[in-house]
């Protein structure tokens, strides 16, 4: 046997080595996921981060994201453990929901009134 029987048998089992890897998800694929999980537009994702939606696009097709941007991702609740890491966080984010904290805020004057007056409003 020589060199030269052996080398393909070599290559052949690092062929198959690879295809048994698990497949890889990379930060843009998770970041994508992200902006889809929160039904964000890449247009919407854009204002967020202060950049443009063809900013927002490269960064989904691999460019490098900015800190700031994964910061103000986050502000709407994008879960930046899971975008970096893989591994999502325990406690995820809550998204910013202007509507929903104008509701919570209503409520918590109504009940502050109540207490106040002693009293409930019929």
């Amino acid at each position: 046997m020589t060199i030269h029987d052996i080398a393909p048998l070599s290559v052949m089992t690092s062929a198959l080595a690879y295809q048994h890897r698990p497949q890889l998800i990379h930060l843009s694929d998770r970041f994508k996921q992200e902006r889809r999980r929160l039904k964000l537009s890449l247009a919407r994702v854009g204002e967020i981060c202060g950049v443009s939606k063809n900013t927002a696009i490269s960064w989904e097709h691999g460019a490098k994201i900015p800190a700031e941007a994964l910061a103000l991702f986050a502000q709407v609740g994008a879960d930046v453990q899971f975008i970096v890491t893989g591994v999502a966080s325990a406690n995820p984010p809550i998204p910013y929901d202007p509507a929903a904290y104008r509701v919570l805020i209503d409520r918590v004057i109504a009940l502050a009134a109540v207490i106040m007056t002693g009293s409930a409003a019929s």
